[in-house]
């Protein structure tokens, strides 16, 4: 299976890297160990960090040393609309391998995340 967002729009260095970081919004990475996971350049690191520190998709955490540590800025408004486009591309692609499969009595799978969005927005307003 593609991973969502490259799957549809193609393998850039912004989407490499916000799909690596919204699969793992629980932890920091210094702009080494993003290049390394989001398989991208240090150079190429820094200027698509340039333009998501820019949008306020990313965030400084801490320093350790000379270090910057980020993360993915979970109370932007952008990232919080790309993580539902993110669950809503995998609900769509489960239920397509699902019907492929035979399957179709568990066609319909309400991603955790998305639900408890939806609920929060509910109690909020």
């Amino acid at each position: 299976m593609n991973i969502p967002f490259e799957g549809i729009f193609g393998s850039t260095p912004e989407l490499k890297t916000l799909q690596f970081l919204i699969a793992h919004t629980h932890f920091d990475y210094t702009k080494k160990e993003l290049a390394e996971h989001s398989g991208i350049s240090r150079q190429t690191v820094y200027k698509v960090l340039d333009v998501f520190l820019k949008w306020e998709i990313i965030k400084e955490t801490r320093k350790i040393g000379n270090v910057t540590l980020y993360t993915l800025n979970t109370t932007n408004k952008l990232v919080t609309s790309f993580k539902k486009f993110d669950n809503e591309i995998i609900n769509i692609i489960t239920q397509e391998e699902l019907r492929k499969t035979g399957h179709p009595e568990k066609q319909r799978i309400i991603n955790p995340l998305l639900f408890s969005t939806k609920k929060q927005a509910k109690t909020t307003t």
